[in-house]
């Protein structure tokens, strides 16, 4: 599929929305009654190893999967796909009336996920949202949500990510995810360079005392893998999503075109988030590389060119005596 136009994205966003609601459906039979109601399908295919799915209870309730097969990867799909969703408003009146039905979907895929993961995308989504008619208050947001982590610093006893954890729905994932944090910091004269490849960084024992270490953070992950300057090119790829969902909004002229902005913007900021927790891969890598191509795509579907012309200064010589046009 190719945008080219906000026509061709609504295209994506209708299939979208036609899949999420059945899916959002069989997460909550998953979660309520721990039963795949596709799974059976898999006698039929040759090379699959049915063995059956292994459902983890938390809460009363059991963690869905869906076709992911993972239940984070499962519920953040639902969470980023709910601001494109949201673009319904903005097609055909029989399209406008779906996205109630396949947003509502999208926040019980979420729920029925059980994990803290898609839950903490979902309210940074929300809150997102939110903040498109209160613009003014992106700034100061951030902003206070730094110096609320340097005051935790100053103020607990432990690291601000230990008292974030804290809110999770699993104290020891938390604190697992939190400790990953403060190895990595440690270890790091031993990986910045070069990393250590696509191998297990044998940081096991430090981290809970098992064997195998478990790579809970996006950022750690591409910098154990790839080093520090691997990182950073990660980190510059995301920065220029960003940047280009923000050129994209200013030079669009319309609301259909400043929400398409903003709900792709949303979708990053919240996997970003989530990326504290997860480390990303099937189906959802693919979903990410796929949001990041839509943010390269809004410079198309809104170029700087629709916007009035730069005031140019007037024509002044220069100093060989050759005319020189100064752009303001």
């Amino acid at each position: 599929l190719v945008v080219v136009d906000f026509d061709s994205l609504l295209v994506v966003v209708r299939t979208c929305a036609i899949a999420v609601i059945p899916l959002a459906i069989m997460g909550l039979v998953e979660t309520f009654y721990a039963k795949s109601i596709y799974f059976g399908l898999g006698q039929y295919c040759p090379f699959a190893a049915n063995k059956g799915m292994e459902y983890q209870e938390r809460q009363g309730l059991f963690r869905a999967m869906g076709p992911h097969g993972e239940t984070i990867m499962f519920g953040l799909w639902f969470a980023c796909l709910l601001p494109l969703v949201r673009l319904l408003r903005f097609d055909r009146p029989a399209w406008r009336m779906l996205r109630w039905p396949a947003m509502l979907a999208c926040v019980a895929g979420v729920l029925s996920t059980v994990s803290s993961g898609p839950y903490m995308a979902l309210i940074v989504v929300f809150v997102c949202l939110a903040l498109e008619r209160a613009k003014y208050l992106v700034k100061p947001l951030i902003v206070g949500t730094i110096l609320l982590c340097i005051a935790i610093e100053f103020l607990s006893n432990r690291h601000f990510y230990y008292v974030l954890g804290d809110l999770a729905m699993d104290g020891d994932s938390a604190w697992y995810r939190a400790r990953l944090i403060d190895v990595a910091i440690m270890m790091l004269p031993q990986y910045w360079q070069f990393g250590y490849g696509f191998t297990d960084p044998g940081w096991g024992p430090l981290i809970d005392g098992n064997k195998r270490s478990d790579g809970v953070n996006d950022y750690i992950v591409h910098a154990v893998v790839y080093g520090i300057f691997g990182l950073l090119v990660y980190l510059a790829v995301l920065a220029s999503a960003m940047r280009n969902t923000v050129r994209a909004h200013a030079a669009s002229l319309g609301p259909a075109g400043r929400c398409c902005c903003w709900a792709v913007a949303t979708s990053l900021i919240g996997l970003m988030m989530a990326f504290w927790s997860v480390s990303l891969f099937g189906q959802m890598e693919i979903f990410f590389y796929g949001l990041l191509g839509l943010a390269g795509a809004l410079a198309v579907i809104f170029p700087r060119t629709a916007t009035a012309p730069r005031p140019r200064r007037p024509l002044a010589r220069g100093p060989v005596g050759q005319w020189t046009i100064a752009y303001k």
